[in-house]
């Protein structure tokens, strides 16, 4: 991951109902120079396009230490179907970046997919308060389902399996079509202690 928009054509891809292992797209950025709060919801926002009229895209969120190790923050998930976005209900940072897409999940709001055409879905990731030590790393992973540690049981209908069944996804990353994350950062100075007490952290 950068800071900046590719300038250059590119893409990966993923199969739906692939093992895990292996079916999974990795984005990391390089060390941060400073140490960051990562401070409430974030958003993942895909392009991609799928050769079935379904689709089933999940995004996790990590930091990962000089040493390696890697730490789960949150994650998202979205059926390509429900990719409707409720403007009134979402959240938006600086420049009317997304932030916490909220989606109708109704019936009327279904759109189906379509085949071949590029089409953006954001995923909503639970909100988040860390602190991000300087020479750690940002990594976000991109799933066509559900990773075995995602923080909520869930399961197509026997319907939407049908419409996914043999879905090949292109994640695009291109100057056209850059696909991005939006992580609500700021300094750690910029939060101070609150005067009530919430009780023990869980």
């Amino acid at each position: 991951m950068t800071a900046t928009k590719p300038t250059e054509q590119g893409s990966d891809s993923l199969s739906w109902g692939a093992s895990t292992a292996g079916n999974t797209l990795t984005y990391t950025t390089a060390p941060l120079a400073d140490t960051a709060l990562l401070n409430g919801p974030a958003d993942v926002t895909l392009y991609a396009r799928s050769t079935t009229v379904e689709t089933e895209l999940t995004a996790t969120l990590n930091i990962v230490a000089p040493d390696g190790t890697v730490t789960k923050q949150a994650d998202g998930i979205l059926l390509g179907s429900q990719r409707a976005v409720d403007t009134g209900e979402s959240w938006y940072g600086k420049n009317k970046a997304l932030l916490k897409p909220s989606h109708p999940f109704t019936q009327a709001s279904q759109q189906p997919v379509t085949p071949g055409r590029t089409t953006r879905y954001d995923i909503s990731l639970l909100p988040n308060f860390t602190r991000i030590p300087a020479g750690y790393r940002i990594q976000v992973t991109v799933n066509s389902q559900p990773p075995a540690d995602f923080h909520f049981p869930v399961s197509p209908t026997p319907q939407q399996l049908a419409k996914l069944a043999g879905g090949l996804y292109t994640i695009e990353r291109s100057a056209e079509a850059a696909s991005f994350v939006n992580l609500p950062l700021t300094s750690p100075g910029a939060a101070t202690p609150s005067n009530d007490n919430w009780g023990p952290a869980s």
